[in-house]
């Protein structure tokens, strides 16, 4: 048996909550990032195991995350699935990525959503996950690693709806302060969908971002951030989640 940790995380937060399953499970897993548009997914046996953790954006799992869950083989394969999000909810994602497992093959026998700090609005849950959602998450890990080491194989029940959510993202993106930006071309190469000029790191396509963040959080000059009225108007929607504690819920 190999087990992957297979992540798409722009900003690190769904894959250090996948790091902490991983751990538990199998301290040799492989880790594979479905951020890197070059990614190949090896064709996974009957006896595998597969920790597949996504954020939600909208209530979905990012466009770019499914198309590259879509390219898996299964051939019997087991999975655990993992949703993260920004405090407010997870709607139809864990679902998604549920159906899309089982299209190519693979059952999921345990599934979890789970609480992080919000990738526009860093206030939103900002030190989440905290001390209790870890002693949450590594409680899941033991649970998950038991119905790995018992083989159970039996789908587990999430909730959402089918049709899922509609998403259409927002047609804006992270812009460069041209007196800031280096034109090291960092933010174009870990962009998850290309949407940055690597000619011209100050020129992003704001149809094709999908408002992962990652650019923002890789530039080492501090060069890029949303546009201020943007900022602004995301803070505002956000603000009534600044005081709440959404719960993490497992399956």
């Amino acid at each position: 048996m190999t087990t992957y940790c297979l992540t798409f995380s722009p900003c690190d937060s769904t894959l250090s909550i996948a790091n902490v399953i991983a751990h538990r499970l199998d301290e040799n897993a492989i880790h594979i990032d479905l951020t890197r548009r070059d990614v190949i997914l090896p064709p996974f046996e009957s006896q595998d195991v597969l920790i597949v953790a996504c954020p939600v954006y909208g209530g979905r799992i990012p466009t770019p995350a499914a198309q590259r869950l879509r390219g898996i083989v299964g051939n019997g394969a087991r999975a655990i699935a993992i949703v993260v999000f920004g405090n407010r909810a997870f709607d139809d994602a864990l679902l998604e990525t549920v159906d899309i497992l089982a299209e190519s093959q693979v059952v999921t026998i345990a599934a979890g959503a789970f609480v992080a700090r919000h990738s526009l609005v860093p206030a939103v849950a900002q030190n989440r996950p905290d001390e209790d959602d870890v002693a949450q998450i590594d409680a899941f890990a033991r649970e998950a690693a038991r119905r790995v080491a018992e083989g159970v194989d039996t789908p587990v029940a999430v909730p959402g709806n089918r049709p899922y959510k509609e998403y259409a993202g927002m047609p804006v993106s992270p812009v460069a302060n041209p007196a800031l930006c280096i034109r090291c071309g960092l933010c174009a190469a870990v962009c998850p969908v290309g949407a940055i000029d690597s000619t011209d790191p100050t020129q992003t396509d704001a149809q094709t971002c999908i408002l992962c963040m990652r650019c923002v959080e890789a530039c080492q000059a501090r060069g890029r951030a949303l546009p201020a009225p943007v900022r602004e108007a995301v803070e505002a929607r956000l603000s009534a989640l600044l005081n709440v504690r959404a719960q993490n819920e497992v399956f």
